[in-house]
């Protein structure tokens, strides 16, 4: 399961990671993307939605290729990265779409992070294009997959795709992971109120004492 969370320091400095769960099957390494870097996103019909990178991005490519990047960080402190959504990413088809605004989920991230300071950007960003199923020959399958932005002020959106429309949720806690969508998961926290890490007190019910058999409440 991957899982991506954020960090606040007390001098407000924000520091993001995550888990990845594919070390090993994409050929993955670091790349970097300089200012000027002309990106190109994948339509049905060849090339899609094309830029000129603002920003020098330092990330983490797939298959070999540098524009196609599954997380990343540009110049100006915004973070990007995809986590996987199987069973639950339901991108548009192209068919009806003009090609200039298509781009498979891979160019994304080059996308937003060549092209953005701030989640904000990244999210308007994000609403002009069309995000489409795109089969990627190393997976043999469009990825599913939801974006997770950050930035330096602390803010962090979920870009998601749900019967297909995207979907942009404000995320302030800051962690996000897998399937189902990131709504679910918020009203899912309260599931976990009484979790804590202080180990309960015995109780005795009718004269019969009940322990506790391990440390912390658990669930």
């Amino acid at each position: 399961m991957c899982t991506s969370f954020r960090l606040k320091a007390q001098d407000s400095s924000v520091v993001v990671g995550r888990t990845m769960e594919f070390p090993n099957l994409m050929g993955a390494k670091i790349t970097v993307l300089p200012r000027e870097f002309a990106g190109a996103g994948i339509a049905a019909s060849g090339t899609g939605k094309t830029w000129t990178s603002e920003y020098g991005v330092v990330g983490v490519d797939a298959f070999g290729q540098p524009g196609w990047l599954t997380d990343g960080m540009n110049e100006k402190g915004v973070y990007a990265g995809l986590l996987c959504m199987p069973g639950f990413c339901d991108y548009p088809a192209a068919d009806d779409k003009d090609p200039s605004t298509c781009m498979s989920i891979v160019n994304a991230i080059a996308y937003v992070l060549g092209t953005c300071e701030s989640v904000a950007q990244a999210t308007t960003a994000l609403s002009c294009v069309t995000v489409w199923p795109w089969t990627v020959e190393g997976f043999g399958f469009p990825p599913s997959s939801h974006l997770i932005l950050h930035d330096v002020g602390g803010t962090c959106a979920v870009v998601e795709w749900r019967n297909g429309e995207m979907v942009i949720f404000d995320n302030p806690i800051g962690v996000a992971t897998n399937s189902p969508h990131l709504d679910w998961h918020l009203l899912n926290l309260s599931n976990y109120l009484t979790l804590q890490p202080t180990n309960p007190d015995p109780m005795t019910i009718e004269g019969v004492q009940i322990p506790n058999f391990g440390q912390g409440s658990g669930m």
